[in-house]
């Protein structure tokens, strides 16, 4: 014995309740006659074996001491002494083997004259044996020749069955072929001679050898007991319950002097051996039945406790007691191992599952499923075992009838295993496995980490696998959709990758990708249950396949966020699924899923991908069959999301003007029924309303109503919409209607001050601009839409305060620096209104309005050259753009004049005129004041003033007018 094995930790109800059975045996009342029987029972490796021998040492504890003869009976030693008649199946343990070996322990190796009567049974049925064979032996009793040819184990069934043969067993069948051959009177007639012919005495030997050898050893220990009581513990019973009813005879026969210790066996009801062996019964209630409590794995602070007696010098880090125990269950025996192994290396991660190489490992998991396995000796039932514990789900035995190559008699068999090897197996049918789950743990890691176990069971795996195959194969015209849709479907898919994998994982990983792709549509718990299956089974120490787990999980909510796994859990489907061979139905399916999904992944990661992963979306539409109806809608989806970002960018308050965005709403609408969703016929009105779809836009605005008319957001597109179509009148009610439910909406306000202003109510606009800045200071658009108003009453100060308010809440708004540079431009605060064009210009070089402001400034400021160079720029992003060829022509006119040249100043004259509308009596004012013609101009000039007379201000200062503002009719007209 180790150190170690010296170690014992807890164990006290156990030990507690055994004293309390000695005091009970100690005071067994006269009138008692039964022998007292406690059982004891647990896992293999749980440590009973320890606590059989702890109950000796308790025995002779000071208030048992000389009390009681112990004795402990370990039949595990027997077993590896005599292995031809212990180490094989527990069925197949004869009887007279047990017996004998209980007779050989208490004499050990002289005899012992406490079991003559023993010996003399034996001699008996040797004798009974022979007479027998001289009755049949060829030649004799005509009468007897039908059972002449039977052994003496035959003649005695039959006689012990009594004409009940149909419950002869499988050993008996050339019993029952003699009794189909003769007939049954004839063998009754038979038997009947043997009986009046063979002494009473040796005919027991002959129908019951078995339980007359019991009966007799069973009254030799009570002949032995009579000088001190006896305890006889016997341990590891597994091994010898196949003789469990035998071995109760032997306890009956015993007597109350007796205490028998079963470590190993729970309950003592039937025998399952019982018909098959004996004719009789013996049940609980013969004996004065106790039950020690199971003996169960140890708590962590045990382990804790044992880790600190086993390696004193090597303290365990905080988790360590709860690593261990959750790495070892709490079996004993794994902690003993996990002991031995953390006092050399001090590295938990040798105790610890991996599914790579780890030696030290390893010798846990082997050490402990041969513990659990070591009353298993048949090889194949060891696969059968294994086999069980690898039933993916007992609501579903096909799989198990097809690894134990049976059919539809898979309950039957696991019946046999358990009452054979019953301290493997659950308790009750009813638990989440047939197998115990430290075991079913223990074996499964085992299959895991040990390739030649795992390749001793792939031809039943095959089979297993084999079996789902064809379950799929009946719904293989399905579409992947209605598949996915199946719950039993899904459970015959998890089925047939479980057993695939365990078979071979490289082939059984290449198919998973068609099943996630599936599920990623359709499902994805199924497709997170896919992954797990891999993750759960992986048989090796694959860093690509662990790689692509990974990135196929994120793409089932891991890692939501790490955009760059998610492209390359895409890119590595889009690789892996070509590689099956699959029919062209399933492919074109599949094809359609990915590439939904890779555009999908690119709309998520970045919403400036809108457009392109919208453009990638509209490309798959004329894939999508009409019967992929969830598929339809995914996709519907995600165009939907794609319209939105385009619109509404980077989380944007304002759309954003687009007409991009329309089209993937026009494929969601004709993809998926969308009269319930009013968001959507929300959203899709905007994407009409920049599309210039006016009308359109309306009608979506107002379905987006009529299904939420509660939603303030649906008034304010419908608002938006009408606008658009120039009703303004209908588009501030849809404005006040939104304020109405929701009036801390600042969009609302800040839309209707737009209304407003459109129909020139610029005092109710700049007070719905004014209250939308109070519901949400932070909006830039409100003050730059302030600044508008204001500049359009001539409040010049207040709009270039709200203007500089609208920059610093966003300077990246170009619009906002331009229309800044327009107020100051009117102040005549040139220098910086240039600095504000100029400042347009660099946060968005293609505005050609931005390069006008700036020519108009730089021209009144006399940097005539500099404004050329803007105007040119202007007309260069804008060819059509007519204010900067005017601007121009009039400001080349003006030089050509100053300079003299006729000819130059006709030609830009005349240009200038022809881009002129008729009513454009300013700008005629302007050119005709250049060419020369002061007359016309200053009537041009007059028709402007009344026109708009704001415009006065600004003629006594416009350098085109220069030419004709010393007639003393200019001063008239202009107000001076």
């Amino acid at each position: 014995m180790t150190e170690l094995d010296k170690i014992f930790i807890g164990r006290e109800q156990e030990m507690e309740t055994f004293r309390r059975f000695l005091t009970e045996f100690r005071n067994t009342p006269s009138s008692e006659t039964r022998p007292m029987v406690i059982l004891m029972w647990g896992l293999g490796g749980i440590g009973k074996s320890s606590l059989t021998r702890k109950f000796v040492e308790i025995s002779n504890e000071k208030l048992f001491r000389d009390l009681f003869a112990v004795e402990r009976l370990d039949w595990e030693l027997f077993r590896e002494l005599d292995t031809k008649r212990f180490a094989i199946e527990r069925e197949k343990v004869a009887a007279e083997d047990v017996l004998d070996g209980i007779v050989a322990y208490f004499e050990q190796g002289e005899r012992d004259s406490a079991f003559s009567d023993y010996r003399k049974a034996k001699d008996q049925r040797i004798k009974a044996e022979a007479e027998l064979a001289k009755l049949l032996q060829p030649g004799g009793d005509s009468q007897l020749a039908p059972v002449s040819g039977l052994a003496t184990r035959g003649i005695g069934a039959l006689i012990r069955w009594g004409g009940r043969w149909g419950k002869l067993d499988e050993e008996s069948k050339e019993v029952a072929k003699v009794v189909e051959k003769y007939g049954e009177s004839t063998i009754k007639a038979a038997l009947a001679e043997i009986e009046r012919r063979i002494k009473r005495e040796q005919l027991d030997f002959i129908t019951e050898p078995d339980v007359a050898l019991a009966r007799a050893l069973g009254r030799c220990l009570k002949q032995k007991a009579i000088a001190k009581p006896i305890v006889l513990i016997l341990d590891t019973y597994e091994i010898v319950e196949g003789v469990d009813m035998i071995l109760r005879q032997v306890m009956m026969a015993s007597g109350e002097r007796l205490m028998w210790v079963l470590s190993g066996r729970d309950p003592l009801g039937p025998s399952h051996y019982r018909e098959q062996k004996v004719g009789y019964d013996a049940q609980a209630d013969d004996f004065q039945l106790r039950k020690v409590p199971e003996v169960t794995e140890f708590s962590q602070n045990d382990v804790a406790m044992y880790v600190k007696r086993a390696a004193p010098t090597a303290p365990l880090p905080t988790d360590g007691a709860e690593r261990i125990h959750k790495a070892t269950f709490g079996i004993p025996l794994a902690v003993k191992i996990a002991a031995e192994i953390w006092s050399e290396s001090q590295n938990l991660r040798d105790i610890e599952p991996s599914s790579g190489k780890n030696p030290k490992r390893e010798k846990i998991v082997s050490l402990l499923t041969e513990r659990f396995l070591t009353h298993c000796p048949n090889a194949t039932e060891r696969q059968q075992i294994y086999a069980l514990a690898l039933l993916r789900r007992i609501d579903e035995l096909g799989p198990l009838d097809a690894m134990l190559g049976r059919e539809s008699e898979s309950d039957s068999a696991i019946r046999t295993l358990a009452s054979r090897y019953s301290f493997i197996f659950a308790q009750s049918y009813e638990h989440d496995s047939y197998v115990h789950r430290e075991v079913r743990d223990a074996l499964i890691e085992r299959i895991r980490l040990d390739a030649p176990v795992r390749n001793a069971i792939k031809p039943m795996l095959k089979r297993a696998w084999q079996w789902g195959a064809e379950r799929l194969a009946e719904r293989e015209d399905w579409s992947w959709e209605d598949r996915v849709d199946s719950d039993s479907w899904q459970r015959d898919a998890l089925d047939y990758l479980y057993y695939r994998l365990w078979e071979d994982m490289e082939s059984g990983f290449m198919e998973i990708p068609a099943f996630f792709l599936a599920g990623l549509a359709y499902d994805t718990v199924f497709a997170r249950a896919v992954l797990s299956l891999a993750e759960e089974i992986d048989t090796g120490d694959s860093r690509k396949r662990k790689r692509l787990i990974e990135a196929w999980e994120s793409l089932v909510g891991f890692w939501w966020n790490d955009n760059d796994r998610r492209a390359e859990g895409i890119r590595s489907l889009s690789k892996a699924w070509r590689k099956l061979p699959l029919p062209p139905r399933d492919d074109k399916e599949l094809e359609t899923i990915l590439k939904w999904q890779a555009a999908k992944i690119d709309l998520e990661q970045k919403d400036d991908n809108a457009d392109r992963a919208g453009k990638a979306l509209l490309s798959i539409i004329p894939q999508l069959s009409d019967e992929w109806e969830q598929l339809r809608e995914r996709v519907a989806d995600s165009l939907v999301q794609a319209g939105r970002k385009l619109l509404w960018p980077h989380g944007a308050r304002y759309a954003v003007a687009t007409p991009h965005a329309a089209p993937l709403f026009d494929a969601a609408f004709a993809l998926k029924d969308w009269r319930g969703s009013s968001s959507f016929w929300h959203f899709y009105s905007a994407s009409l309303h920049y599309a210039n779809r006016a009308e359109e836009a309306v009608t979506a605005g107002q379905k987006a109503i009529n299904i939420d008319p509660y939603s303030a957001m649906n008034h304010i597109g419908l608002g938006i919409a009408l606008s658009d179509q120039g009703q303004f009148d209908a588009a501030i009610t849809a404005y006040d209607q939104a304020i109405q439910l929701d009036p801390g909406d600042a969009t609302a306000h800040n839309n209707l001050g737009n209304a407003l202003s459109d129909q020139g109510q610029l005092d109710a606009a700049i007070a719905a601009f004014n209250q939308a800045i109070q519901l949400d200071p932070s909006d830039a658009i409100a003050h730059y839409n302030l600044g508008n108003a204001l500049s359009d009453q001539g409040q010049l100060d207040a709009a270039i305060a709200a203007f500089n308010q609208a920059i610093q809440l966003d300077p990246s708004e170009a619009i906002a620096h331009y229309n800044l540079g327009n107020a100051l431009s009117d102040q005549g605060q040139l220098d910086e209104a240039m600095a504000a064009y100029n400042q347009a210009i660099q946060l968005d070089p293609k505005n050609a309005a931005a390069h006008i402001g700036l020519g108009i400034a730089l021209s009144e400021q006399g940097q005539l050259d500099a404004a050329i160079a803007a105007y040119n720029q202007a007309i260069q992003l804008d060819p059509g753009g007519a204010i900067a060829h005017n601007n121009l022509g009039l400001l080349l006119a003006d030089q050509a004049r100053k300079a003299g040249d006729s000819d130059a100043l006709q030609r830009h004259v005349d240009q200038v005129r022809a881009l002129l509308a008729a009513d454009d009596h300013y700008g005629r004012a302007c050119v005709e004041s250049v060419a020369g013609n002061t007359d016309q101009a200053l009537d041009f000039l007059a028709r402007a003033i009344e026109d708009d007379s704001s415009r006065k201000d600004w003629a006594k200062q416009d350098p085109d007018l220069a030419w004709i503002r010393d007639d003393p009719r200019f001063a008239e007209i202009v107000g001076e």
